[in-house]
């Protein structure tokens, strides 16, 4: 049995893809680099829905229509934190789910502050972006 190793050579480049974002490990991957965690657990740990909007939306209430379709056996769905990115945090936004959790047809109708929101590239798009 032959055995044959291949030279040491540091990386071009090292890259990896957590949460739709690119991290650059290049540095750390060096030979006599820094440890580092290559798959980081994203701080998004619960499920969300997002909703990605192309312009800023207008102060004031805004209403969602969503047409879902009802499972006989549920008439509630879990309680829902409406949220907007306001370009440091999810902040909270005031809501009225006439869904009942996503559990039936309805309109959500936010508060939406206006001005104070800011764009997210998430999923890889700069959207205004509210989250439940």
């Amino acid at each position: 049995m032959r055995s044959s190793t291949s030279p040491t050579v540091a990386a071009k480049h090292c890259l990896a893809l957590n949460d739709f974002e690119w991290d650059d490990y290049t540095n750390a991957a060096k030979w006599g680099g820094s440890p580092f965690e290559m798959l980081r657990p994203t701080p998004d740990r619960a499920p969300s829905l997002y909703f990605g909007f192309d312009r800023e939306l207008p102060t004031g209430v805004i209403g969602l229509y969503l047409d879902i379709v009802m499972n006989a056996s549920t008439s509630a769905g879990p309680n829902l934190n409406w949220q907007y990115w306001n370009g440091g945090q999810w902040q909270n936004l005031g809501a009225q789910d006439d869904t009942q959790g996503l559990a039936l047809p309805g309109v959500v109708s936010v508060a939406w502050p206006g001005a104070s929101s800011a764009s997210l590239a998430r999923f890889g798009v700069p959207l205004t972006w509210i989250r439940a």
